[in-house]
């Protein structure tokens, strides 16, 4: 949604003034969408760790912190979202937490929005 690529935008923006690795603007506006995935290419700028029909695993690792992300299809139109975090260093402490009040919020109405739309 528009709404989500100016909030990605603006956090890619900020991301890069501080040398993190970040996805320029049109990576988010025109992002590369297939009708199928395999372990090892990536979805948007995450590879993937594990794909199955159920469930989706990718991530990235840098110097500051590795995480994954699983999104898990529970039955019965539920749809699990999780995300582990290791944290490596006091940077990666600090954008962490920095970071997760914004995550919350954005996921759940990008998962509510696909819930309603049928996607997931």
């Amino acid at each position: 949604p528009a709404w989500m690529n100016a909030v990605l935008i603006a956090r890619n923006a900020a991301a890069s003034l501080i040398g993190l690795e970040a996805p320029t603007v049109s990576e988010v506006l025109k992002p590369e969408r297939r009708a199928h995935h395999i372990v090892g290419e990536k979805i948007g700028l995450w590879p993937i760790f594990h794909l199955d029909e159920r469930e989706l695993v990718a991530g990235r690792d840098n110097a500051h912190m590795d995480f994954r992300l699983s999104v898990l299809k529970a039955g019965d139109g539920h749809v699990v979202v999780s995300t582990v975090c290791w944290v490596r260093n006091a940077f990666g402490r600090r954008y962490l937490s920095t970071i997760i009040p914004f995550h919350t919020w954005g996921l759940r109405r990008l998962i509510a929005e696909a819930s309603s739309c049928g996607r997931i």
